[in-house]
């Protein structure tokens, strides 16, 4: 009888207990948007569903989370809109950092207005030569000037020196040859100058300078004499540019031991002017370079005029000798 009691006494607990634990899982899931309640619930389905939550809810996640949905379009604009964003503010950073490295520099259309017309004035039509010096440093006379000369074109100038007498530089520049040739410049040098331009010293009795030297303008860079191909002591001067020579009469008057005040610029358009008229010049003689076993009868008979007009054109005899590579004028 009292195990009977006993029993009965503990079932009314235990049903006690379920209708307690429903009574407040009801409450917590009303609160709970994604919990729908059916009719198969019965206390134990609560009590267990009340365990698994217990369980979850000591360990939070994102699902525990209310959810809200978003369309797929709305979604996908939204990228679209911070994609956008994102390329503005890189734009304007960049703009801000060219705006910086610009700022200390002039417009860019400076170069398109004033720039462009001084550069093309001052470097694309014109040379300027600055603190120029007489290459001889005194007052000289001319023994053949810059020109054609007889058939063939006289490139530089050559002024009377002594042997000895200094040689000096007639620009600031460069040392890009300094050498020997026997049969032409003997001993000479070749500076290079800021606008371009190049000037040759000949027929030097010694070089004072070497390959790659730099030199200011009036520096003692050799002295004269008569090296080479030349017949007296004298000094071979040139100015050139490029394929085109300069007569050095333009900037310096020798004669009287000066710089010409108007020598200091020249345009290139004159000197591509003199240029062209020189070579149609040149280009009405028709000249023959000797090569071996070569005679005065067979070079005349090959360009159809007699020996006595050859030896007329060149300035030699019948019995003149000729050797090979020597250039004769045959028109």
């Amino acid at each position: 009888m009292f195990l009977r009691i006993l029993i009965l006494l503990n079932v009314l607990c235990i049903a006690f207990s379920l209708t307690y634990a429903h009574t407040g899982k009801r409450q917590n899931v009303s609160q709970n948007e994604n919990y729908t309640e059916t009719k198969s619930d019965s206390p134990f389905s609560f009590f267990r569903n009340l365990l698994s939550l217990d369980k979850t809810s000591s360990t939070p996640t994102n699902s525990d989370q209310p959810k809200i949905f978003i369309p797929k379009h709305e979604v996908l604009l939204e990228k679209e809109n911070e994609a956008v964003i994102a390329d503005s503010l890189e734009n304007e950073s960049n703009q801000e950092l060219y705006a910086n490295e610009t700022s200390d520099s002039e417009p860019e259309n400076a170069l398109d207005s004033s720039n462009s017309e001084k550069f093309n004035s001052h470097s694309s039509q014109t040379l300027f030569f600055e603190n120029a010096t007489l290459p001889t440093g005194r007052a000289v006379r001319i023994t053949s000037p810059y020109g054609v000369r007889k058939y063939r074109m006289h490139k530089g100038i050559d002024v009377k020196v002594f042997k000895g007498d200094s040689i000096l530089a007639a620009f600031s520049g460069k040392v890009v040859k300094a050498a020997y040739e026997r049969r032409g410049y003997g001993h000479y040098v070749v500076l290079e100058h800021d606008n371009g331009t190049r000037t040759v010293y000949a027929h030097l009795s010694k070089r004072l300078v070497k390959y790659g030297e730099k030199v200011f303008s009036g520096q003692l860079i050799g002295l004269g004499g008569n090296t080479g191909r030349s017949t007296g002591s004298h000094l071979h001067f040139e100015i050139t540019y490029k394929k085109m020579s300069i007569d050095p009469s333009l900037i310096f008057d020798f004669a009287e031991g000066i710089v010409l005040a108007n020598g200091t610029e020249i345009a290139l358009k004159d000197l591509e002017t003199d240029y062209d008229l020189i070579q149609s010049e040149l280009s009405k003689y028709r000249i023959y370079r000797v090569r071996r076993g070569d005679t005065l009868g067979k070079i005349a008979r090959m360009y159809g005029i007699s020996v006595q007009k050859l030896c007329k054109l060149n300035g030699l005899r019948r019995n003149s000798i000729i050797r090979v590579g020597q250039r004769l004028r045959c028109s």
